[in-house]
């Protein structure tokens, strides 16, 4: 919590307050009143119908590609262009394209591209945020060290890149655009990341409450909002193609129907418990009943079902079946995914977990000696699994949300012990995000936790700067934990 520094501040800690509680209901949607698993049912529902635009610019996408070659190529800046006229010119002049051999030569497709798009991410217009204060009073107290603070106040001052507002173009002509005309200006992951995201959103908003600039955070949670009002949820990012289902891949061995997941499970139970909060506190005392027994059902069933008792963590669990529409599942244990994920520790984040946690100190230690002996620690931060498959959600890569969330539950957790190897992983995390500010000049989306400074990769596209949530983590460790004036910032 943000705390007030004067008198006239204290609105605004309250206003901060709110919107962490706020941020889970809208982020984290909910599905049932038991553990959740992807929907049942034929694997390809719900679609709902491409719309012209997205599949011609999926034609185009697919051209861009027997052209250029996977080498480099970005499939997302193809669907992110806005047209400079209408549809129907656009595709006629597509179809008049040379193409022998079935390619269209790179010359005549750059050219069509110059004629009748304008650049990705060009719908977007910077935003200068109203409540941006170059050194806000009250800003991270802790942190004594003069080199530490330098830094936290350059990366303070990068929201100012990442604020965006949608042009009045989009809202004019909302046909040529794949952008949603969000009301309200907001903060950007960077990079190709062009639009409101709202995974990203959460830890940003932590990052914006540690900067004063609460009003910025606000116009974030109000954008989600107006996803709500149209869409009934917030979309994974503000674009049209967000809007249907999924990014088919070459990622074969993904299952989601089949696995009921540890972190979404986490994720659903909190929000269960905000909705009862926010129910009660307006007078819904049927809603708030209703949300708070869904969450007692869901804390028992992610006790029973994901807790393993011989390595002391939560495991995902393995629907293995005929069919996921069973009415009557029976749990088996080793059915439980026995590889090790960051993801298994996201329970602790919970506030009620470690309520649980403080209750029995027993449970502290097995679940922190478990964390410490698991092979996630590095001398970087927690690697996000120990399977080094090349994908960007595996090993050696560490993610800035993942470590934020790990690292809040156990200072939570009520243990002076937990408390400490929480702050050892901050250290650790925003030294090397220091490290590779310091070679680079940016913030970056993931990181190498084998080295201090070590930028993250691997995966469906190229690296990424910006970074939103990076900012919001490093900003939020550093209020959380501080820097004394005579610990070294530079790797160890």
């Amino acid at each position: 919590m943000v705390r007030p520094t004067t008198p006239e501040h204290a609105s605004n800690t309250k206003v901060s307050s709110s919107l962490l509680l706020l941020l889970p209901l809208l982020l984290f949607p909910s599905f049932a009143m038991s553990v959740s698993a992807a929907p049942c049912g034929d694997a390809s529902a719900p679609v709902k119908p491409t719309t012209p635009l997205l599949s011609f610019l999926q034609r185009l996408q697919s051209a861009a590609f027997a052209t250029l070659g996977p080498d480099g190529f970005d499939p997302k800046l193809y669907v992110d262009v806005p047209f400079k006229t209408d549809l129907a010119a656009t595709e006629e002049a597509f179809a008049r394209l040379p193409r022998p051999g079935g390619v269209i030569p790179v010359s005549n497709l750059e050219r069509f591209l110059g004629d009748y798009f304008g650049e990705a991410g060009s719908d977007l217009v910077h935003a200068e945020p109203s409540d941006f204060v170059v050194e806000p009073e009250g800003f991270l107290p802790k942190v004594e060290n003069p080199k530490v603070r330098a830094w936290a106040l350059e990366v303070h001052s990068l929201w100012k890149n990442l604020s965006r507002r949608v042009s009045d173009e989009v809202r004019e002509r909302p046909e040529q655009h794949t952008l949603l005309p969000l009301p309200w200006p907001g903060v950007v992951p960077g990079s190709r990341f062009r639009e409101v995201y709202y995974w990203d959103s959460y830890w940003s908003i932590r990052g914006l409450l540690a900067s004063k600039m609460y009003d910025t955070a606000k116009s974030i949670v109000n954008n989600l909002i107006s996803l709500i009002e149209i869409y009934g949820y917030v979309l994974n990012g503000a674009r049209t193609y967000y809007s249907n289902r999924s990014n088919s891949s070459d990622l074969t061995t993904l299952a989601t129907t089949s696995i009921i997941p540890v972190d979404l499970n986490a994720f659903i139970y909190k929000m269960e418990l905000d909705i009862a909060f926010f129910a009660k506190l307006i007078g819904d005392n049927s809603t708030s009943e209703k949300f708070l027994a869904a969450s007692k059902a869901r804390q028992a069933a992610i006790r029973s079902i994901f807790w393993n008792s011989e390595m002391e963590q939560w495991l995902d669990y393995w629907l293995i079946s005929k069919s996921n529409c069973e009415e009557v599942y029976q749990w088996e244990a080793h059915y439980q995914n026995r590889n090790i994920f960051a993801s298994n520790f996201i329970p602790l984040w919970i506030e009620t977990y470690n309520t649980d946690l403080c209750k029995d100190g027993t449970m502290v230690e097995k679940v922190l000696k478990s964390l410490q002996s698991s092979g996630l620690l590095h001398v970087a931060g927690i690697a996000t699994s120990l399977s080094n498959t090349g994908e960007q959600w595996d090993f050696p890569n560490g993610w800035a949300p993942l470590q934020h969330m790990i690292v809040e539950g156990l200072t939570k957790s009520g243990s002076k012990e937990a408390k400490s190897v929480a702050e050892d992983i901050a250290i650790r995390w925003i030294r090397t995000n220091y490290a590779a500010y310091m070679k680079t000049g940016a913030m970056h989306e993931k990181y190498d936790v084998e080295a201090c400074g070590k930028i993250g990769g691997g995966g469906e596209y190229k690296p990424q700067t910006g970074f939103g949530w990076s900012n919001g983590v490093v900003l939020a460790f550093l209020e959380e934990f501080g820097w004394p004036r005579d610990r070294e910032i530079e790797c160890q």
